[in-house]
Formats: C-alpha cells, sequence, structure tokens
C-alpha cells in the first residue's frame, strides 16, 4: 500500500465506532490532540505530547487551533478524559498537560450517554450494537499503542512543547515584513493568510526547481522598493504572488541561471579590475569581493 506523504495515524475506532456518538466540540479536540500525540517523531514511542489549552485554542506558528474557545475546549477535555478517549499523563506543567489517546474507550458509557439524551429530547434513538474495539497491544511505559512504525517518514520530525513553536524562517519573515506582527501574538487568522502567501509564493520556486528562502523574500523586498517606491506591498496572497512572478522572472533565481549571472558579473569585475584578459570560468577573492559588492547595490 502506498503511503501518503505529510499524514498522521489516527485510530480506526474513531471513524468505526467513536464518530457518530462524540458531540462536535470533543470530536474536534480529539483530532487536534491525535495530530500532537501520533503527528511528530519524536513524540510517536513515547506515545503522549504536552498540549495547553492555549494550543488547543489558537494553535501555534502556521497550525490553527481547533477551532473552540477556552470553555467549550475545555468541556470536552473533561469528556474526552471521562470516557477514556483522552488519558491525562501526570500533573499540568508550565508546557501544558501531558495527554495520551486511551487504549480503550468506554464506548457503551458513550452509546448510553447519547441514548439519554436523545430520550430526553423525544428522539427515538437506533438499536444497533456498537461494538468496543482496542487496540492489539500496549506499551508497558505509558498503557497506549504507538503506531506503525514503518510510517515514521510521514511524521514531522519535531513537536512543539507546550507554547513553543518550531521555527519557520518564511513564514516569520512575511509575519513581520508584510503584516508588522509580534510573532508571539499571531492569532489565528493572521496565521492562515501568512500560510496561505507562503503556500502560494512558495509553489513559484516548485515549479522552477527552487525552495523560498527569507534570503529571496530580502530581495523581493528591496526590488519592491525600488519597483513601486511608496506603494504598500498587497497582502492578498495572490495579488502579491504576480508581483513575485514579475520579480522572480526578472532575477532568474534558478540554480543554473544563477550560476550564469556570476559569470557576467565575474566578467564585469575582471574588467573592472583591469584584467588584460577576461576570462569567463575565473572567480578569486578580489573578483569575489565584487561580485559581492554588486549584490549589495542591487538589494540596496
Amino acid at each position: 500500500m502506498a503511503i501518503i506523504p505529510n499524514t498522521h495515524q489516527t485510530p480506526n475506532i474513531l471513524v468505526d465506532d467513536l464518530m457518530p456518538l462524540l458531540k462536535d466540540r470533543e470530536l474536534r479536540v480529539y483530532l487536534f490532540a491525535v495530530r500532537h500525540i501520533y503527528g511528530w517523531q519524536d513524540k510517536i514511542e513515547r506515545g503522549y505530547a504536552y498540549i495547553s489549552l492555549s494550543m488547543f485554542e489558537d494553535g501555534f506558528s502556521r497550525f490553527e487551533g481547533c477551532g473552540l474557545t477556552k470553555k467549550p475546549i475545555i468541556a470536552a477535555i473533561n469528556e474526552l478524559c471521562k470516557y477514556g478517549l483522552l488519558v491525562k499523563i501526570g500533573d499540568a506543567t508550565n508546557k501544558g498537560q501531558a495527554y495520551a489517546i486511551g487504549q480503550n474507550p468506554d464506548i457503551d458509557a458513550l452509546r448510553n450517554r447519547n441514548n439519554t439524551q436523545k430520550s430526553s429530547s423525544g428522539v427515538t434513538p437506533p438499536v444497533e450494537k456498537v461494538h468496543q474495539k482496542g487496540w492489539s497491544k500496549s506499551t508497558a511505559s505509558s498503557g497506549v499503542t504507538p503506531p506503525n512504525q514503518s510510517q515514521d517518514q510521514n511524521q514531522d520530525k519535531h513537536a512543539p512543547d507546550g507554547d513553543a513553536r518550531p521555527r519557520d524562517l518564511v513564514f516569520d519573515w512575511l509575519a513581520v515584513n508584510m503584516y508588522n506582527l509580534n510573532l508571539d501574538t499571531i492569532n489565528k487568522s493572521y496565521g492562515g493568510r501568512i500560510a496561505k502567501t507562503k503556500r502560494t509564493l512558495s509553489e513559484i520556486h516548485r515549479n522552477n526547481g527552487t525552495e523560498l528562502t527569507p534570503a529571496h523574500l530580502d530581495k523581493f523586498k528591496s526590488w519592491w522598493a525600488r519597483e513601486y517606491s511608496g506603494l504598500t506591498m498587497p497582502r492578498d496572497a495572490v495579488k502579491l504572488s504576480e508581483y513575485y512572478l514579475e520579480f522572480y522572472g526578472s532575477h532568474k533565481t534558478s540554480p543554473q541561471s544563477q550560476e550564469k549571472r556570476r559569470i557576467v558579473l565575474s566578467m564585469r569585475a575582471q574588467s573592472e579590475l583591469g584584467y588584460d584578459t577576461i576570462t569567463k570560468g575565473l572567480f578569486n577573492d578580489e573578483i569575489e569581493a565584487k561580485i559581492a559588492e554588486y549584490e549589495r547595490m542591487e538589494m540596496s
């Protein structure tokens, strides 16, 4: 079976049995917890992860939260723990509470809860039997079962601890330079817009065999200041990408064209330095210094 990139394992029991029994808020919180427990390589074997209330609510970096406010999140966590879908590991810390995915959720109790609620509202509940499914094996240390380790390559490598956010330099550049945001106070609305902008600009580079970096964005910012002096850079991802394509084409930042451009600058430097013979592939410290000077002038 083919492995799907950028995925994490989710218990089959969620779709097979639990989903129709969970409230919307419980399902959201449970899925968020699964992502952060089994979606990072360095947390899979451990079987649990620290997740703070602010992470549930606001997310972190380019990752969104579960779309709920703190009160329903707390209520959902309490219910999930009560019925064994989530298990608290130890006491809460400054990184948040550690959670594991429960091995044997109490599906019968969930079923009774739903039947009681439906009966009280005058709705006749269905009569089919919901069978409880546990996972086939568990770890001795945490009492939870790790996913198939052969699919580790699908997981992100490093999880956040509590509110700590993995550094995404392109995301941070866009947040600071385009939206004038403090990196520690990026809300969900801005986070989503920044992530969309990053994806749009990254696609331009992928189509040309390169990777978007803060250095590209620095050059784009300098180019914008020269070409569109006095105008504010658009924040709409689609509109911005139109200007970025114009910039990209003018700089020809593919690896092959970069090398050709260096050769042109090398020949220019040799001429300025008074070389009697201009050699196409010649680079030395003196020439490299001149090339760096030309590039600084372009970016100023």
